[in-house]
């Protein structure tokens, strides 16, 4: 994620779900740099459908490669509901997701 203007992170503030996407779509665009061969280089050019966010929409496109990635998902009605405030529960569920997605490029390079 990315500091402030000012130079913080403000760790206290609260994170909405089209934030969470962004930074998992940047960690997913990096798992997909180092191997050509990671579902994360589809997951990029996903295109999702939700019922609050088009396409011109500036979460759109992490949205759709966080939900295609299954570290995030659309809620039950076909929302994204790229304001709502992640939950912490949430939040440690995406990162293990991730965690998991990643472990097999860790697993390689450790060799």
């Amino acid at each position: 994620m990315e500091p402030f203007a000012n130079h913080e992170f403000q760790p206290r503030a609260i994170v909405r779900r089209a934030d969470l996407a962004e930074a998992v779509n940047r960690l997913l665009a990096k798992l997909a740099e180092s191997s050509p061969t990671h579902p994360a280089n589809e997951w990029q050019t996903a295109r999702g459908t939700f019922t609050d966010l088009a396409p011109s929409h500036v979460a759109y496109r992490a949205a759709s490669a966080a939900v295609a990635s299954g570290v995030m998902t659309a809620e039950a009605n076909g929302s994204f509901s790229p304001s709502r405030p992640v939950s912490g529960e949430e939040a440690v569920e995406a990162i293990g997701k991730l965690e998991t997605l990643a472990r097999p490029l860790a697993d390689t390079s450790s060799r």
